[in-house]
This record gives structure tokens, sequence and C-alpha cells, in this order.
């Protein structure tokens, strides 16, 4: 069964939230999740 998340994150985040979203891909990363971890640009806004 294969499930897919997918987060949007705009690129003009402040920097309390762009933490927050590094330490969630951390903590997915350290949990052994690494084949969802996929990182793209979407757009300029994205």
């Amino acid at each position: 069964m294969e499930k897919t998340i997918k987060l949007r994150v705009k690129k003009d985040i402040d920097n309390r939230r762009e933490l927050k979203v590094l330490k969630l891909k951390g903590i997915l990363i350290s949990k052994g999740f690494t084949q969802i971890i996929h990182i793209a640009d979407e757009n300029e806004h994205f």
C-alpha cells in the first residue's frame, strides 16, 4: 500500500516557519522515512 503526502511551502515564509519545516523534515529522515522525502520547486512562489 503506497501513500503519498505532499506539502506545499511558500518560498517567502518567515524564519520561524522555515525552522518548523526543517525540523519536520529532520524528524522524518531520522525515523527512516527517507524514501518519501522529495524536495522540488513548483514555481517561483512554492
